[in-house]
């Protein structure tokens, strides 16, 4: 039986308005989000004030939301999606803690899009500057990523 809607958003629930389509970049950045903390619940289709609204068309349709988003998330994230009336939950469990080789993936794959800069990789992978700084070192050491320019307009591209 679909739980009930919670009387507001916490550390563990998230509401997001669906009425002009949830990005899909937006709903996985949600669902990371949650899942590094610990864990939670996301209900598409509800107002931040916690009044449901409706899922957009395109949500409608629960069978791909897993596999899209694990497709798009390194480590990929555990989802479960069930829909109540005309809103989605997408509940999903905690990833163990993440690994070095884990973060040199993430930033591996958002890499390949182009470019990464030093605040981007710390806010993808949550890391502390020190811990961001010993993660891109690492990886330039090993040839995986090439540093371009100096300080606040330093990038890192594939190596």
């Amino acid at each position: 039986m679909p739980r009930r809607l919670p009387p507001c958003e916490t550390l563990n629930v998230e509401f997001k308005s669906d009425r002009s389509k949830l990005p899909d970049p937006e709903l996985i950045e949600a669902l990371i989000c949650l899942a590094n903390a610990e864990g939670g619940e996301l209900w598409l289709g509800v107002e931040v004030d916690g009044t449901p609204t409706s899922l957009h068309a395109e949500h409608h349709l629960l069978d791909g939301l897993a596999g899209m988003i694990a497709a798009r998330t390194s480590p990929s994230l555990n989802v479960q999606a069930e829909a109540r009336i005309d809103v989605l939950t997408a509940a999903y469990t905690r990833q163990a803690s993440v690994t070095p080789i884990q973060h040199e993936q993430m930033v591996l794959n958002y890499v390949k899009q182009e470019q990464i800069q030093l605040a981007e990789v710390m806010d993808l992978c949550l890391l502390s500057p020190d811990q961001m700084a010993k993660l891109l070192k690492r990886m330039k050491d090993k040839g995986a990523l090439i540093l371009q320019g100096e300080r606040r307009w330093s990038v890192y591209r594939l190596g």
